[in-house]
């Protein structure tokens, strides 16, 4: 499975989309597209959070000792996936895009911060390092 595709979880939904599964109501026919359901959804709302533990990217994988919330907004042209306390941002033209976006920039500041001696930070680059290094492990190259 390339990282494009979208991985399913148990009701058959993509992993960034797992409160469908809560909203969805069984009697009601379900749409032929998920990419359709889950662009009606996001239409809908201004901004949605997501909680994500799992983040991979380029071959590595990276587990969050607490949920991230990522929030998810829709521009006029783009989605937008952020989280403020960590400093990431990103966009893409779905939300799905938006979400491979943040979870490559969390994947490169992880390695990126594993591999910067503290000597060599100071100021908030040092602190960012600290949340990264107590907030994300990587378990899987």
């Amino acid at each position: 499975m390339s990282t494009l595709e979208p991985r399913l979880n148990p009701g058959g939904y993509p992993d960034w989309i797992p409160f469908l599964q809560r909203y969805t109501i069984p009697d009601l026919p379900r749409p032929t597209s998920l990419k359709s359901e889950a662009m009606d959804l996001f239409n809908n709302l201004a901004v949605s959070r997501i909680p994500r533990w799992a983040f991979g990217a380029r071959g590595i994988s990276v587990i969050a000792t607490r949920a991230i919330t990522i929030h998810i907004s829709k521009g006029e042209t783009m989605f937008f996936a952020e989280n403020d306390a960590l400093g990431l941002y990103a966009a893409g033209q779905t939300p799905h895009e938006a979400l491979e976006e943040f979870e490559h920039q969390v994947v490169h500041f992880v390695k990126h911060y594993e591999s910067v001696a503290p000597r060599q930070l100071m100021g908030e680059a040092l602190n960012r390092k600290k949340l990264f290094g107590k907030l994300f492990h990587r378990i899987a190259d």
